[in-house]
């Protein structure tokens, strides 16, 4: 009898063994529930990290960096591949934002760099009115900020000085007088800062809590110091998270907020802020009062001089009262 159940106890053993050797053999694949992420998440880079690499494949070419603070969505993964020697996980991401689902910046990052976070903690929930009431004209000046990729006009070559904050304020306002005296903290080297003048309203979203900036949003950077001023930089995001900004060289360049950070004289990527509202909901109201005391509009109706700026007439009258008269 005792023969019996020993002979009935090693058969089942080795039946056991062979179930664990063939699942060994044939891993199963991944469901959405595996690894440190799921599929769904929303995650943020560390800001233990100035940036990551987005790569077109796990352990594949970088096609964009993302800096410390951005929020991706998990599309797949996990999956493990070397790069450069050495083993890493890796998932399949998409940007997010607040106010839509942005495929932006898509690809594979490594998890290390990357944490969870949660939504609802994430900063604004929404939009102030005024942004949300002049759509029309933040889709203008971002155009118009486009378009002065590669000008010197923002540059003084007799002091080698570069005026990025004069560049922002200009496209919203057609004047680079803002009050600030920089884009960075209030400090005695540098004060009335435009970042410290955020922060003190609460208007300031950090990276560390804010989700990603959207079109028309003024992006703030801290930077190595000139002359022992830390003066900073600032940029205008035009989208896909990219901004138009003023290089040390001089000239406006639009680059990817990530490839920003990587320049030789800039810190970190801070957050960002929406424009004032009298930059935006000021010149508006202008505009809309120019057009009130126009005639009615004709395609060959001249074009309407704003202080420092001129308006085409199709710019103007494109505008709709009700983004507008706010």
């Amino acid at each position: 009898m005792i023969a019996v159940r020993l002979r009935y106890l090693a058969g089942m053993s080795a039946l056991l063994l062979s179930i664990l050797l063939l699942a060994n053999q044939c891993p199963t694949p991944w469901n959405g529930t595996l690894g440190k992420f799921r599929s769904g998440d929303t995650v943020k880079v560390k800001t233990t990290a100035s940036w990551v690499n987005v790569r077109d494949a796990p352990g594949g070419y970088a096609i964009g960096k993302a800096p410390r603070g951005w929020v991706f969505v998990i599309v797949n993964g996990p999956t493990d591949e070397s790069l450069d020697g050495e083993e890493y996980t890796w998932w399949q991401v998409y940007s997010a934002q607040y106010e839509t689902v942005a495929s932006v910046i898509t690809g594979w990052v490594a998890e290390n760099p990357l944490e969870l976070t949660s939504t609802s903690s994430l900063v604004p929930t929404s939009p102030p009115n005024y942004i949300t009431s002049a759509g029309s004209e933040i889709d203008a000046v971002v155009n118009e900020t486009t378009n002065k990729e590669g000008s010197m006009d923002w540059y003084n070559a007799a002091t080698g000085m570069t005026y990025c904050l004069g560049f922002v304020a200009e496209m919203f306002t057609g004047s680079q007088s803002t009050g600030w005296g920089c884009p960075e903290d209030d400090t005695c080297s540098c004060p009335n800062g435009g970042k410290a003048k955020f922060v003190s309203e609460g208007k300031f979203y950090t990276a560390a809590k804010c989700w990603n900036p959207p079109k028309g949003a003024l992006v703030f950077f801290s930077s190595a110091p000139i002359n022992d001023i830390h003066y900073g930089h600032i940029g205008l995001c035009i989208g896909s998270g990219e901004v138009a900004h003023v290089r040390a060289e001089g000239n406006v360049s639009v680059d990817g907020i990530g490839d920003v950070v990587d320049l030789s004289y800039i810190y970190t990527y801070d957050g960002w802020a929406y424009p004032p509202e009298e930059w935006v909901v000021g010149e508006a109201k202008l505009l809309w009062e120019t057009m009130q005391s126009m005639p009615t509009p004709r395609s060959w109706a001249p074009a309407v001089v704003l202080g420092a700026k001129i308006y085409s007439s199709r710019r103007v009258f494109l505008k709709r009262k009700s983004a507008i008269s706010q």
